[in-house]
């Protein structure tokens, strides 16, 4: 791999402390805010079905980070597998430019 690997080429995701980042792989970091969620937290939350706005983001965001499947992240979400994954996708696509959700 080289410095100019992007999220789409990704096979794995590390997840570190932003000061334990390795020198070699700073220019790689996508920056999140990682909120700790009870499970009636998140089953609490919903998500409107065709939403892009920031809290849908932020949410996925943290599902995303606890290390959820595309089909569980459907089911909490209540929408299908491949929105999710399209979601997830999106987001990737979305930090990997740099612009913040």
């Amino acid at each position: 791999m080289n410095d100019d690997v992007g999220a789409t080429q990704a096979v794995a995701w590390l997840l570190l402390d932003r000061a334990r980042v390795p020198a070699l792989l700073e220019p790689r970091v996508i920056e999140l805010g990682l909120v700790p969620l009870r499970s009636d937290e998140i089953d609490s939350l919903s998500v409107s079905g065709s939403g892009g706005s920031r809290t849908d983001e932020e949410l996925l965001a943290s599902l995303v980070a606890l290390g959820l499947s595309a089909s569980e992240i459907a089911r909490r979400l209540h929408v299908s597998r491949r929105t999710a994954y399209r979601r997830i996708e999106r987001l990737k696509n979305t930090n990997e430019k740099g612009i913040r959700p």
